[in-house]
């Protein structure tokens, strides 16, 4: 089994942007918690996944907002093939994770 925790907390004002790149897995948890405390926070959180027929990914967002105009996005996409997973990874995240992705999946 695979498992994956982000664990957060912002004050107020802050802004997160987090991307997370799952592999192809038999079994994988992934735990995304973060608690926007305070007015504006601001945060935007990007799953992808690489999948075949044998993946059960299991996602469990937990999210707390506090506070006037605080505010979590959260959008996931799956993938079969590696090299589609790169080019929507790569139209957002920064090259170096970009690059440590494209290795893996080679």
């Amino acid at each position: 089994m695979s498992r994956q925790v982000v664990a957060c907390y912002q004050a107020q004002y802050s802004q997160l942007a987090v991307t997370t790149v799952l592999g192809s897995h038999p079994a994988q948890v992934t735990r995304l918690t973060n608690w926007l405390d305070g007015q504006g926070a601001q945060a935007d959180y990007q799953l992808l996944s690489l999948v075949d027929e044998d993946s059960f990914p299991q996602i469990e967002p937990h999210f707390k907002t506090a506070g006037p105009a605080a505010e979590v996005q959260f959008s996931q996409r799956a993938f079969a093939d590696p090299t589609a997973l790169v080019k929507a990874l790569a139209a957002t995240a920064p090259r170096i994770m970009v690059d440590r992705v494209s290795q893996r999946f080679r």
